[in-house]
């Protein structure tokens, strides 16, 4: 443990930095990074008080020269890295040259003997270096890339790092700099990469030619650290580097050769492959055109060699893990780069290599048709592979590729399934030839592999049970996505295939030949994503024959795991149909009968699908439900005719639906019926439709309040808590999708709900005074917030959706304002952050329409709230985002109402949007500059107000912005900045 004494040595600054210092120092970080909290506390207060000396980095050499630490050395290289990123142009000359001779003795020094763990340091210091040349090389620096080069003759290790160095020069100047140098900053740098790449491009000829003259000369490392560095530089060095010299054709064929820099050599052509020939005469272009296509064959032929294209790749990978499971990374990454150099020079050059391929008199045609095959061919078994990133670089390329082709129109179906030994023919063409052999070999590899869906809840855990999913996964939500795109193209290109595939597997799930969950998810996953890609006869039958054996599947398989996924599959698919669906009444009407028998399946999952099902059918076809159908005849045969809407069924039997149902899944099911009420063609039958499905609820609601008048006891029971969480939730939900006509329904509560609010409050309020903070914690206080939140919540909901702004501010503004008084009244740990949105809400829709009531409003709120949020940034952070949405809604639709308010409180307002617009939270931050942004509009508006408000606060808004704009933490906010900088320069005319 470092005692005080020693602590209190290392942070005077009056006490020179010296060895004991250091000493001290390794002790400190080796405390930060050890268990024990109080030293980890106590470390960070340390480094934090260091790292605020603005000389610290002047004490980088002594403490690398002196420390025992790794982790120190690291410390204090990163800080001199931030010096010089934020200070080195105004550091005197002496200081600069100093920090430069330091950095360069100190990385040849640990580079130059091989240290694995230096690696870290050398990294950093190496960072560092790179941070000076971005200053330095284009004035007092012109001949580093000479010396770097020249030092690699010293020996090979130091040549590694300067190669690495190199490289992540290159990285740096192309990819990492946008946000940290201005663009001529970039330009002149990359001019000063161009006009050197002489001396670089020798320096790694010289090591490949050796390395092929005399193998065991050259260290393994260094001959990577060489490909790595070529890699970096070859995507925009002069094309003659690469195609006049035979750096192609011997130096990257030959490593291409060799299995342990097969990948490397790869990624070099990969980044070749995707060079843009676009500059030069025709014959020029066509030239070089001529020599990337020649690239192409070497690559092919040479690969062929190593992984034969009649081998299948899955099976080589499943004997590689069998017998050499060593060798399965290798394998891997080998496969990773094949994939993506095929699919970049596809991608990059199909425009040209096609008409090439159609031209009749064009000599070397069949063979461009035939690596072309190759190709694809590669990237069709690369496509099988189980390795995730390989299949995702397959999958953009062959939505790249399907779009491509239906943009053109459908193509003819090529009968035939061997895509790997085509004969040609004088009439052979890719569009009928290849492609079509291509894509039905994608469409079965799409199929058995597609990606799940969001709607879907029930998953395989991994002993391969079926389970609810709890947590969405993101990156698969997103190859969904574009795998759907995928389908819906492979779909229309040629319908015939695909429906034959779809159908073959749907068959083989029957006869058991194909049965598996993982199997039958991914068939079904793949027929929902083509919704709305056929003509609707062809959808008709497809999906008929698809149900209908899905059905039959239902029944032929026995266990609850098994009915489960296959209803599961069933519920999606259906879903994703909602054009057949509509055309489809009867069909339509025993879909969701069947939906409401699995709202009683308690396997996990299997309601909440129903639920889920249901209302997204809801959405898509709500207007059948309310209209009496009289059809003769539909799919399920002969019926008689409705004589009521499916909705009053619905309603009438909707007890006895959800009987089995939690309270969320109740929930949708309300919010379900609610977006089928609103399609009801009058306000009447809304009316009634809405009372006839909440009737239930009313009578529950109405006997809670009358036992409440006799006993307010009753409103603290547990059960009468939830009871009315459920109901006001229950209206929200219905609200939310009938929006303006739900407001004779919500008229029925509104009164009592608010009454409601203030009696929990208030009792909230009185337990938090009278036992202090940690009464807010306890049970019934959790669920009585919660109801507060219903309340607000539903209020809000409806004067979001409402679209008769006289009604709703003659009607329901008045009451709100006990809520807002409430809200003034309680201590800031019971005020409800939400009551804020609800009256950003109202100002955000009925601002004209009670402007007597703004003043108030905002007096409420501005005193109750800004005392909060003023005193620190992060206290009552809900509260602080909800205030400046208020803010935003009050400048944004009553700003002569803001600017009326007491000049005080006016300051204090400008005091929280600068806070704001300063706030590490971007969303406060962004929040803060569109709310200044608004009064600055306005006040350039009126030269008497400008006056006055910028002889106040010109200069404080002047130089806050300036500092936010000057610091790259807000740099997401520049566009704000560049505005109100603007606003304030045109304002000057006002002045």
């Amino acid at each position: 443990t470092v005692m005080d004494p020693q602590l209190s040595r290392l942070l005077d600054r009056s006490i020179p930095f010296d060895a004991e210092k250091v000493k001290v120092l390794d002790e400190v970080v080796e405390a930060m990074y050890g268990r024990n909290p109080n030293h980890v506390n106590m470390a960070n207060q340390v480094l934090s008080e260091l790292k605020e000396d603005p000389n610290f980095w002047l004490y980088t050499d002594i403490i690398i020269e002196h420390s025992q630490n790794p982790n120190t050395k690291m410390n204090a290289l990163l800080i001199l890295q931030d010096t010089i990123k934020t200070r080195w142009n105004i550091l005197p000359a002496d200081q600069k040259n100093a920090i430069k001779n330091y950095m360069v003795e100190y990385v040849i020094k640990i580079s130059s003997v091989p240290h694995s763990k230096e690696n870290t340091l050398l990294n950093i210091a190496n960072l560092v270096l790179i941070q000076i040349v971005k200053y330095e090389w284009s004035t007092t620096w012109k001949n580093f890339i000479p010396e770097l080069c020249a030092a690699c003759k010293r020996n090979q290790y130091i040549c590694e790092n300067n190669l690495n160095l190199l490289r992540q020069l290159s990285e740096e100047i192309i990819e990492y700099s946008k946000n940290q140098m201005t663009s001529k900053q970039i330009q002149e740098l990359k001019g000063n990469m161009y006009n050197e790449f002489t001396t670089i491009y020798q320096l790694c000829y010289d090591i490949c030619k050796t390395c092929i003259t005399q193998p065991d000369s050259v260290r393994p490392q260094l001959i990577k650290a060489c490909l790595e560095t070529l890699c970096g530089f070859l995507g925009w060095i002069p094309l003659a580097y690469i195609f006049l010299t035979d750096l192609v054709d011997n130096i990257l064929v030959y490593f291409l050769n060799q299995p342990a820099f097969r990948a490397l050599a790869l990624k070099c052509f990969n980044e070749i492959a995707v060079l843009k020939v676009e500059e030069g005469s025709i014959d020029e272009m066509n030239q070089i055109r001529g020599k990337l296509f020649q690239m192409f064959s070497l690559v092919i032929q040479t690969i062929s060699n190593v992984l034969p294209i009649d081998v299948s790749l899955v099976a080589e990978r499943k004997k590689i893990e069998q017998t050499a499971r060593a060798q399965l990374q290798p394998f891997e990454v080998l496969c990773r780069q094949l994939s993506l150099f095929l699919t970049g020079f596809l991608v990059t050059n199909l425009e040209w290599i096609e008409p090439q391929c159609e031209n009749q008199s064009f000599s070397e045609r069949f063979l461009m048709i035939e690596l072309l095959q190759k190709g694809l061919s590669y990237i069709v078994r690369l496509s099988e592979l189980p390795e995730d990133q390989i299949f995702k670089i397959c999958v953009e390329f062959w939505h790249w590729f399907t779009n491509k082709l239906v943009s053109r129109g459908p193509s003819d179906s090529l009968s035939g399934d061997n895509i790997l030994f085509l004969k040609s023919n004088n009439n052979a063409n890719l569009r009928t030839s290849v492609y079509p052999v291509a894509l039905t070999h994608v469409r079965k590899i799409m199929i058995s592999r597609m990606a799940k869906p969001q709607e879907v809840l029930i998953v395989l855990d991994e002993t391969g049970y079926p389970v609810r999913e709890v947590i969405q996964n993101t990156e698969n939500n997103a190859l969904y996505e574009i795998m759907k795109e995928l389908m819906i193209n492979l779909a229309r290109l040629d319908w015939d295939n695909m429906s034959t595939i779809l159908k073959t597997k749907l068959e083989a799930q029957l006869d058991g030949t194909e049965w598996s969950f993982d199997n039958l998810n991914s068939l079904c996953w793949a027929i929902g994503t083509i919704s709305g890609a056929l003509i609707e006869t062809e959808e008709k039958h497809f999906l008929i024959f698809t149900i209908r054996l899905l059905l039959n599947l239902v029944d032929l398989r026995k266990g609850k795991e098994n009915k489960a996924i296959v209803a599961s599959n069933i519920m999606y698919v259906v879903g994703q149909y909602p054009r057949f669906l509509r055309a489809n009444w009867n069909f339509l009407k025993t879909v969701v009968k069947k939906l409401f028998e699995f709202m009683k399946e308690p396997f996990p999952g299997v309601m909440e699908m129903a639920c889920n099902t249901f209302l997204k059918i809801a959405i898509e076809t709500k207007e059948e439900f309310v209209i009496i159908h009289n059809r003769p005849e539909d799919l399920s045969g002969n019926r008689p005719p409705e004589t009521e809407p499916f909705v009053n069924d619905i309603i009438r039997k909707m007890p006895e639906t959800t009987a089995m149902l939690e309270a969320p899944l109740k929930l949708i099911f309300y919010e379900s019926l609610g977006h089928i009420i609103s399609a009801a063609n009058d306000f009447q039958r809304i009316e009634f439709l809405v009372s006839s499905a909440l009737e239930d609820l009313w009578t529950t609601w109405k006997n809670i309040i009358s036992e409440a008048d006799a006993n307010l006891d009753i409103l603290r029971n547990e059960e009468c808590l939830l009871t009315l969480s459920f109901i006001l939730k229950a209206h929200e939900r219905m609200a939310s999708a009938i929006k303006h006509p739900f407001f004779p329904a919500l008229a029925k509560i509104y009164i009592e709900a608010i009454k409601l609010y203030c009696f929990y409050s208030d009792f909230i309020n009185t337990q938090a005074r009278q036992r202090g903070k940690s009464a807010l914690h306890d049970h019934f206080i959790k669920k009585m917030k919660t109801v507060r939140k219903d309340v607000l919540r539903l209020i809000q909901t409806f004067v979001e959706n409402s679209d008769d702004p006289v009604l709703v501010a003659g009607e329901f503004v008045a009451p709100m304002l006990d809520l807002l008084q409430d809200f003034a009244n309680n201590i800031n740990e019971v005020k409800e952050e939400n009551v804020l949105l609800l009256f950003a809400a109202v100002l955000n829709k009925l601002a004209g329409h009670v402007a007597e009531l703004v003043p108030k409003i905002l007096e409420l709120i501005f005193e109750s709230t800004i005392g909060m949020i003023s005193a620190d940034f992060n206290s009552y952070p809900d509260h602080r985002l909800n205030f400046f949405e208020f803010l935003k809604a009050a400048t944004s639709n009553c700003l002569e109402a803001v600017f009326s308010i007491p000049e005080e409180a006016f300051r204090i307002l400008m005091n929280c949007i600068v806070w704001a617009f300063k706030h590490e939270h971007p969303t406060i931050h962004e929040m803060g500059l569109d709310i200044l942004i608004v009064i600055l509009k306005n006040v350039n508006t009126n030269a008497d107000i400008a006056n006055r408000f910028y002889g106040i606060y010109y200069i404080l808004i002047l130089n806050d912005i300036l500092y936010v704009t000057t610091d790259s933490a807000y740099k997401n906010g520049f566009k704000q900045h560049a505005i109100i900088l603007s606003l304030l320069i045109l304002s000057l005319i006002h002045i």
